[in-house]
């Protein structure tokens, strides 16, 4: 009985390892929608810090936190990880935005999958036809936006 629990108890210290594994192993565009479907809601839920978090640290994300100013959600902060098949930033202003940046040969494969797994979080996605975001060389915007609770959400 002793030995069994031992085992268990063994087998429980060995997960979060496993999954630091296979997050670190996961494509980028499956890392991604992790992130920006998995995560972000405790993000912005003020639930899942930038450093210290062990989650973030399985995919490669630094500790090191890039500040800056956003004129509409003031100071934004971002983390990054380096991986073999591209780059990823992770961050954004609290209980405003989350941002999910992939870099890389692998950007259009993230952008697919984030659209793939967008009905995965049970809310009605239409596209907003109507949204002012500024024009950035070589970048496409698409934004999406669901109705919750007197509210919208933005992907």
């Amino acid at each position: 009985m002793i030995g069994r629990l031992v085992l268990a108890a063994a087998a429980l210290l060995a997960l979060p390892a496993v999954a630091s594994a296979q997050n670190a192993d996961k494509p980028i565009a499956e890392a991604a929608a992790d992130l920006a479907y998995g995560y972000c809601p405790l993000f912005l839920g003020d639930q899942f810090p930038l450093t210290g978090n062990a989650a973030l640290a399985s995919f490669g994300f630094s500790e090191a936190i890039d500040k800056r100013q956003h004129p509409r959600f003031g100071e934004m902060e971002m983390v990054g990880a380096k991986r073999p098949d591209g780059e990823l930033g992770f961050g954004g202003a609290k209980e405003s935005i989350c941002q999910v940046v992939v870099m890389g040969p692998n950007r259009a494969a993230a952008w697919d999958m984030l659209h793939k797994n967008m009905a995965y979080m049970g809310f009605d996605f239409k596209p907003v036809t109507d949204a002012s975001v500024p024009a950035i060389p070589g970048v496409t915007v698409e934004t999406f936006k669901a109705p919750i609770e007197n509210q919208f959400l933005y992907v």
